[in-house]
């Protein structure tokens, strides 16, 4: 069975481009609602782990997303 490679997400924010941009390729920005630290979560999964870490990873981010929206709409 084969997974996507990639996770799309669409969700509109009521925000300028430039303030979106900026909480999203600044260190600031970044640091600010979405954390410090990033690793590989699916480098040599068996499939269930996988699939697991991959369904958490596709939550994860609406969750992320929210968030985002939460902190430019707080800034």
């Amino acid at each position: 069975m084969g997974f996507p490679d990639r996770i799309e997400r669409t969700m509109p924010i009521a925000h300028p481009p430039e303030k979106v941009w900026a909480a999203l390729t600044t260190a600031e920005g970044l640091g600010a609602w979405f954390g410090n630290e990033a690793t590989n979560g699916f480098a040599q999964l068996p499939e269930d782990a996988y699939r697991k870490a991959y369904d958490g990873n596709t939550e994860g981010w609406a969750k992320e997303l929210g968030e985002l929206a939460d902190y430019l709409d707080a800034a």
